[in-house]
């Protein structure tokens, strides 16, 4: 593993990736990568704008107590006060000093690097982009999201006639996405996925079978012509901790750039040489497959082999990711994995989903 795919692997441990864009670790990564000195960093961490309401109020109540004489209440929370702000400081500097090691790493590496062979690598990896629609789950508090709206979770949006998907030994599996076609056809530039309907991803999530056998995934596909459409309840069997909580999705589309593994056009003699110079082009493209949610169509990122066995043939159904959050609506597929379903251009033209190949990876 590359040093800058250990220190995306680091960070996605020891700060969970939130599903808020604007949270406020995220803000205080950003601002830290910047800090060159020891005062820089402080000033980053206790900036009023970066420091979470707990601390302010421990602050406050703090302030308050010592003037008010009550001395030992203005220890106790002076305490706890400086065992929050002393975990966060000792997380923080471990990573400014982890990003420090590695901008380090990366200039001894690089400065040495033939630019055309960079630029040889930007062409091919130009060449051979793809379109992806990046899926996020923005976990919206909104309660009624209008039926047939693209979401994460709950209970799908079906015809009449639906009946719950189970796997072969009779448990209900959870859904995992609902997708409206029609939302996704103003997204998808390739265009072979239904332009009407809607399609839903089912998984069984207690046992997480690996490769999908036992009838423990189902991809279900519903045209505008299958009636109308109405919200169904979940299942008495199905436990409560496999009932993902409903959220409205973020739809987008993105660029998507093959593995270094996958750049079979260059030589096959010195495509192995090129390793460097293909992360310096991921940088410069801004390509960070690691940080998405989920993506359709496009290039897989996966955690082991490639699923997509011809990438000519091939077609890249859904790529969705371990969902990393700080609370209940955290959902790792084993250690930060990812569902992968494929199928053939062939049969999802023909809206052949049963023919779906799926596999769980996880590093």
């Amino acid at each position: 593993m590359s040093e800058i795919g250990k220190f995306r692997k680091w960070v996605g441990r020891m700060f969970k990736k939130s599903s808020d864009d604007g949270s406020t670790t995220r803000v205080i990564l950003e601002e830290l990568r910047n800090a060159k000195t020891f005062p820089q960093f402080l000033g980053v961490l206790f900036h009023p704008r970066n420091m979470s309401l707990i601390t302010i109020i421990l602050i406050i109540l703090a302030i308050v107590f010592g003037v008010s004489g009550k001395i030992s209440h203005f220890i106790k929370f002076l305490l706890l006060l400086l065992a929050i702000e002393g975990y966060k400081v000792f997380s923080y500097y471990s990573y400014w000093k982890k990003y420090g090691e590695l901008v380090e790493h990366q200039r001894n590496k690089y400065q040495n690097l033939d630019e055309s062979r960079i630029q040889t690598v930007m062409q091919e990896m130009q060449r051979l982009r793809k379109d992806c629609i990046e899926l996020k789950i923005p976990f919206s508090k909104d309660k009624n999201l209008p039926v047939g709206h693209s979401k994460y979770g709950g209970c799908p949006d079906v015809p009449e006639g639906f009946v719950w998907p189970t796997d072969d030994a009779g448990r209900p599996l959870s859904l995992l996405l609902q997708f409206d076609c029609s939302e996704l056809s103003k997204l998808d530039i390739e265009s072979p996925l239904p332009k009407t309907g809607h399609l839903y991803f089912f998984y069984e999530l207690s046992k997480m079978n690996w490769e999908g056998t036992e009838n423990s995934v189902r991809v279900i596909f519903y045209d505008k012509d299958a009636g109308p459409l109405h919200h169904c309840d979940f299942p008495d069997n199905l436990e409560a901790e496999y009932r993902l909580k409903e959220s409205s999705l973020h739809l987008e589309v993105s660029d998507s750039y093959p593995r270094y593994e996958d750049l079979v056009q260059i030589d096959s003699e010195i495509r192995y040489k090129y390793l460097d110079e293909y992360e310096i082009a991921m940088q410069r493209l801004g390509y960070l497959p690691a940080t998405m949610q989920g993506v359709l169509l496009g290039y897989d990122d996966p955690a082991q082999d490639s699923i997509l066995t011809d990438p000519q043939k091939d077609v890249l159904l859904l790529q969705f990711n371990s969902v990393e959050t700080n609370d209940e609506n955290e959902l790792m597929f084993y250690d930060c994995g990812a569902l992968y379903f494929v199928i053939s251009r062939e049969d999802l033209l023909a809206r052949r989903f049963d023919k779906v190949r799926f596999e769980l990876q996880s590093s």
